[in-house]
């Protein structure tokens, strides 16, 4: 196995390779990532280095979050500095979004190293549960981290299956939390009762930024009506149409309307056939396969794609063939259904090109604009509740007074968050992690016998005569005593693992690589003395000895026969 240190410099290398090769990818047209993602990666790095567990990156629909998350993943994991670089294969990605399309599109977005550990709420089984629990050194970041976020759902339920909220185990395993999204909730809010324990970062918008204040000053964003009958309905989707008569390429209007307005839907059916519009709907059970395909290209007339379940959050649509949405009002504001919205989904970094040059021809949407105010309002007060008015279901805020429910980081849900109980809950738990944590023996011996006969005089446990690590060639056959199996790496490439002086093997850390189960093992080493035979070392968890003096005494008496 190779040393952390020849990993390190391959996996700097690797991951800058993929660096340069997707900003390749993009062939001029835009960055990787820019200026202010760059500096809000690091802000957040810093928090870390600083001794923060939990970073909040709040960041406007579309401002650039992904981007953030991808500078973090990727600095974290090249650090020039071997002991601040963490394993690229401990940076887990999730969602509380039940979400296929978030998965694919946030993949897509991340390097490749990065894309295997990439899950959506459906897909955090309890395998992925228990690589979560058992990592050390590793980051985890929740996208969209208002959704599934109460003290006792799914995203909750998780972090404390894995250890993450016992502030003093995540420490002992120096863990990393990063949450984000553009209208993190309860979770901004509880994160402030952590004191010197979180951080958060607010990412701003950079110089080509298309938001909903862009839109507004544009008069492209406007009060979604309310329609009393046919007629009016049919008079809007007209106005649309005769927005764009100019134009030869026909658009796509994305449209949500309320689950109980069943006679407004007909009112829109009937006039999508009388002014010659195509519909479609994108919903759970009849469903557009690949919708960034369909939107690339210009549509043969105009066409309305009803949409009911999807789009809420994340999502990024393609904009160029796109010349409107419309997303009906609810009776209770919501700012951030409003904020997370249809009109989210257009909010982008891009410059104006082709029709869009002309303020006319661009795109103009229909929503709730109070809301959307209140969101921005909120935003440039700090993201903070207590110094903007804020509607939503989880958290309510009025005059500088703010009501929510608990979320999954609530103090409540917290534990050893004090920092004197801090302080001594990381020594407990770091003793008992080195007491549940597998060992190597001290000595070597020269024959397995020598080194079962000391485990079953040692150690007391159910499973305490040792399995045998087999020795073999580099391919696993047994014609040779090079290598030896391990469940990590039989099978992996074909190769097994290198046999190696007991000065290296603990070096290399990671002693229940060799076991499937609870219980004792009985590992080859190459012998210190001569370099041409193979001796044994016993690997157990220390708090399976009889008696720390006896293991030590049976450890000196062994040896000694070893020697003889």
């Amino acid at each position: 196995m190779m040393s952390w240190e020849v990993k390190c410099r391959i996996q700097r290398e690797m991951i800058s390779t993929e660096y340069r090769c997707k900003q390749m990818e993009l062939d001029g047209r835009g960055c990787i990532s820019y200026p202010n993602q760059q500096e809000a990666a690091q802000q957040i790095i810093e928090h870390y280095k600083n001794g923060k567990y939990l970073v909040v990156l709040i960041a406007q629909p579309g401002a650039g979050k992904t981007g953030v998350v991808l500078e973090v993943t990727k600095q974290m994991t090249t650090h020039i500095d071997d002991d601040q670089c963490i394993d690229a294969s401990n940076v887990f990605i999730l969602s509380g979004m039940n979400d296929i399309d978030w998965n694919v599109q946030f993949k897509s977005k991340m390097l490749r190293t990065f894309q295997d550990n990439v899950y959506h709420r459906g897909a955090i089984n309890a395998p992925i549960q228990n690589r979560i629990a058992e990592m050390t050194n590793g980051l985890c970041c929740t996208d969209e981290c208002q959704i599934a976020c109460g003290s006792k759902m799914k995203v909750a339920n998780v972090l404390a299956s894995t250890g993450l909220t016992d502030l003093a185990v995540a420490r002992a395993r120096n863990m990393k939390l990063l949450d984000v999204s553009a209208t993190p909730e309860t979770v901004a809010y509880d994160s402030e009762n952590w004191g010197t324990n979180a951080a958060i970062v607010i990412l701003p918008t950079g110089e080509n930024y298309k938001g909903f204040q862009v839109m507004l000053d544009e008069n492209r964003i406007r009060e979604a009506p309310h329609f009393e009958n046919y007629d009016q309905v049919l008079a809007f989707l007209n106005d649309w149409s005769q927005r764009y008569a100019s134009l030869s390429q026909k658009k796509f209007f994305p449209i949500r309307l309320l689950p109980t307005s069943t006679t407004l839907k007909g009112w829109f059916e009937s006039a999508f056939v009388a002014l010659g519009w195509g519909r479609k709907h994108h919903n759970s059970t009849d469903r557009i396969g690949d919708i960034d395909l369909l939107m690339e290209t210009a549509p043969e007339k105009h066409t309305a794609i009803l949409i009911k379940g999807f789009w809420r959050a994340s999502k990024r649509l393609v904009r160029k063939h796109v010349g409107g949405c419309y997303e009906e009002i609810p009776q209770k504001q919501n700012d951030t259904a409003a904020a997370q919205g249809l009109i989210a989904r257009f909010c982008d970094n891009y410059e104006y090109e082709g029709d869009e040059l002309n303020p006319d021809l661009r795109p103009v949407h229909y929503g709730d604009v109070k809301a959307i105010k209140s969101y921005l309002k909120w935003f440039e007060r700090g993201c903070d509740y207590s110094l903007a008015d804020y509607q939503s279901a989880r958290i309510k805020s009025k005059n500088g007074r703010v009501k929510s429910t608990p979320s999954k980081v609530h103090h409540s849900v917290m534990k050893n968050m004090d920092a004197a109980a801090v302080a001594a809950a990381v020594a407990a738990a770091a003793a008992a992690a080195a007491a549940t944590s597998y060992t190597i023996s001290n000595d070597e011996f020269s024959t397995r016998e020598l080194a079962h006969a000391w485990a079953l005089e040692n150690i007391a446990h159910p499973n305490q005569t040792p399995i045998n690590v087999i020795e073999t060639d580099i391919n696993g056959n047994h014609t040779a005593k090079t290598h030896m199996s391990s469940d990590q790496h039989r099978g992996r490439d074909g190769n097994c693992e290198p046999i190696v002086p007991l000065s290296i093997l603990r070096q290399m850390g990671n002693f229940a690589r060799w076991h499937r189960g609870d219980g004792v093992r009985c590992v080859p080493v190459i012998s210190s003395t001569d370099s041409t035979v193979n001796h044994y070392v016993i690997v157990y968890k220390p708090a399976w000895l009889k008696s720390a003096t006896e293991g030590a005494a049976a450890g000196a008496a062994a040896a000694a026969a070893a020697a003889i």
